[in-house]
């Protein structure tokens, strides 16, 4: 009779007809429930997302069910149980509206990030061939050259080797500029991107990658102008004292002993610079294997997201 009451409150309505609605509605809602939360494991199938985008759906998808689920408690406890089916049904589509408005999401967010990739591929592609390119504009000026005993003591010399320092100088200036330039080039690029995990993905990686850029070629730049300073003060030096040097089989014959002594005192200069220069090269050399180790890891990666 309880039962019979709490169906009657429905006018117009054959108990038995409300009897078969509300088991009708009372296996929909559960249905559209159950695949409320399979639906994103289903989605990966095709692509759409991963274990961890998969856990975010779930975990969203418990949230709103128990949000929804107090609200049609609240509203429902007193009403009858075709009424109460009803609430449940509307329950499990307003879910099934939300995890189909996340794959969507996802969906988008997995087409923002491959023409991320694309994109940074050939960024990076660009960037890399023009670092290349002055690095054998940079194997290509051997100022070293000049600072032997026959040429320090020829004015045509020195002035050659002067004008390689400064082409050396400029490859320094152009290195650098060519750095602050891909920076501010990747910068703009990854803000770009629309809002989303994509962006805050690349957001995320770009900061260390540039700090480590930039520890990199400072501690190559550093070195390498102080070698600059030094080749420069040995052909400023070297000018002055033109017509009071000689070469006699490969060695200096000097004029005075202050000769000597200042000499020695710039070479042992330059050769420290040396020393600094090739300690920079062997750790700009050390960290590029791993920068290439990692690029090489992250290009795989790239290729295997993009072939979804």
């Amino acid at each position: 009779m309880a039962e019979t009451a709490l169906l009657t409150d429905e006018p117009g309505m054959p108990v038995d007809t409300k009897h078969a609605a509300a088991r009708r509605y009372s296996y929909t809602g559960p249905a559209l429930i159950f695949f409320a939360f399979v639906a994103p494991l289903m989605a990966t199938a095709f692509g759409l997302g991963s274990a961890y985008t998969v856990g975010q759906d779930l975990v969203r998808t418990l949230g709103s069910l128990f949000g929804l689920a107090v609200v049609a408690w609240l509203v429902m406890r007193n009403r009858s149980d075709l009424a109460k089916a009803k609430a449940r049904l509307v329950v499990g589509l307003l879910l099934c509206l939300t995890v189909a408005n996340n794959i969507a999401n996802t969906a988008r967010e997995n087409s923002v990030a491959k023409d991320f990739m694309r994109g940074a591929i050939a960024f990076q592609a660009k960037h890399a061939g023009k670092f290349e390119d002055l690095g054998k504009r940079f194997e290509e000026n051997t100022v070293n050259q000049y600072v032997t005993p026959a040429a320090l003591t020829s004015a045509q010399s020195i002035a050659a080797g002067q004008a390689a320092l400064e082409r050396y100088r400029s490859l320094l200036q152009e290195r650098n500029l060519l750095l602050q330039t891909y920076m501010a080039d990747y910068r703009a690029y990854v803000n770009s991107v629309p809002e989303g995990e994509a962006r805050r993905g690349a957001e995320a990686s770009m900061g260390p990658a540039m700090d480590s850029a930039n520890n990199l070629y400072k501690t190559l730049d550093v070195a390498q102008r102080a070698h600059a300073d030094a080749l420069g003060a040995v052909f400023t030096w070297a000018q002055a004292n033109v017509g009071k040097l000689s070469n006699r089989g490969g060695q200096l014959v000097f004029q005075s002993a202050q000769q000597q002594t200042e000499l020695t005192a710039l070479a042992q200069r330059l050769q420290a610079a040396e020393n600094s220069v090739d300690e920079a090269t062997k750790f700009a050399q050390a960290e590029q294997v791993k920068a290439a180790a990692k690029r090489d890891a992250a290009m795989k990666e790239a290729e295997t997201f993009l072939g979804k």
